[in-house]
């Protein structure tokens, strides 16, 4: 019999094309018709009878069924970035996985394929779980709003992300302390209203570009000066659209953008001041400002015990040198939707190191080293079955 590490070995090749497939066509939010069908195909042919979940997602089981069952999911969704790589896989269509979200949903297919070879050793179930929207932080909560932890009653979820990183070695297993680690984030809009005219004369106008200007340089004095040390968050605009020609002032503009904090006072706090700012800003400008939030996820917390049992399985799989698990993660920032599984059930989140070009996430030259799979599919595997075989095969 084969074991985990020489079945991801004679898998990656496989792997890697499906993750080339899933770049060449990302797509966004909800509307993942293609990628869906990918998914759905490779699983059809491993053995699988996928489901899907609100419509949105795919699901898939494998076991001999038992008392547990585990939740291994991954995300699907791209960003709205038009790619700069250069790659003969690049994305035509506008869009890029630029954070990785092909990594993860190759690496779970890979995972797919290797349970089911080990299926009649595993007492229990383990859901594979492919997830969208994940990027407007929407995407976790409606698979929960579908009924799969009530329907199924998981013990308990995994998941992992890629990190670009090229300090630590090609295919490292990044395990987090146990307890919060990482900020609840908030996603919002703020539409602007003003009065439009001729740009040779504005003062006939309410500009609204100028009352969007002046809302997002306020808007830093929440953080700078409202925010006690210690207990600082961050706000981040990254929309700003109004008008279309260069000598009309438009009528509206909207801006758009994220804040995220480890406490939720002060996430509300920033909501709050965000709000009253803004307004006020245009009313001193005889405008209009609403504030509307477009998604929010809570923090993500580490189950103690889960963290320590997977901790085991990855010594048994990995060299020491290639687990990590002595990094600090009271600075980090990044906020992710599979939050809402770890406030659901006890839930792991691991980290992927992979070598990258030196760009980072969420930019359109990014590429990322694809050797680093064998290691996820390693990972996700080694530690499901480390928790539901009678004998485990390293």
């Amino acid at each position: 019999m084969k074991n985990i590490k020489e079945l991801a070995n004679n898998y990656f090749e496989e792997i890697k094309a499906i993750r080339r497939e899933l770049h060449k066509t990302p797509e966004i939010a909800f509307n993942l018709n293609k990628t869906r069908e990918v998914i759905s195909k490779k699983l059809i042919s491993y053995g699988y009878k996928p489901e899907y979940p609100a419509g949105t997602g795919v699901l898939a089981a494998v076991g001999k069924g038992g008392c547990k069952t585990i939740l291994l999911r991954a995300d699907m969704d791209g960003l709205e970035i038009k790619e700069e790589t250069g790659l003969e896989f690049a994305s035509k269509n506008g869009n890029m996985h630029a954070c990785g979200h092909d990594f993860h949903s190759a690496i779970l297919l890979g995972v797919a394929k290797i349970l089911k070879y080990f299926e009649n050793e595993i007492n229990g179930n383990i859901l594979l779980l492919f997830q969208p929207a994940e990027e407007i932080l929407c995407g976790a909560k409606e698979m929960i709003n579908s009924g799969i932890i009530e329907n199924y009653k998981p013990d308990f979820a995994l998941s992992l992300h890629i990190l670009p990183d090229n300090s630590f070695m090609e295919g490292s297993i990044i395990v987090p302390p146990a307890g919060i680690i990482s900020p609840a984030a908030c996603f919002f809009e703020i539409d602007v209203e003003g009065k439009g005219a001729h740009g040779a004369m504005p003062e006939k106008s309410v500009d609204p570009i100028i009352i969007a200007s002046s809302i997002v340089l306020s808007l830093q004095e929440i953080i700078a000066r409202e925010l006690p040390f210690g207990n600082s968050g961050t706000l981040t605009f990254g929309k700003f659209v109004a008008g279309n020609t260069n000598n009309i002032i438009p009528s509206t503009a909207c801006i758009g953008g994220s804040f995220r904090a480890y406490d939720a006072k002060v996430i509300e706090f920033i909501k709050s001041r965000v709000s009253e700012i803004s307004s006020a800003i245009a009313s001193g400008l005889r405008g209009k400002a609403e504030l509307n939030i477009v998604s929010e996820c809570p923090p993500m917390k580490i189950d103690k015990t889960l963290l320590e049992n997977s901790a085991k399985a990855l010594e048994r799989l990995f060299d020491t040198d290639y687990i990590i698990s002595n990094l600090d993660f009271k600075n980090s920032s990044g906020s992710e939707d599979f939050a809402f599984f770890t406030q659901a059930i006890p839930s792991l989140f691991l980290s992927l190191v992979a070598s990258s070009n030196d760009y980072p996430l969420h930019h359109p030259k990014l590429i990322i080293n694809e050797n680093c799979i064998i290691s996820g599919m390693t990972a996700l595997a080694g530690i499901s079955l480390s928790a539901l075989k009678d004998i485990y095969h390293p």
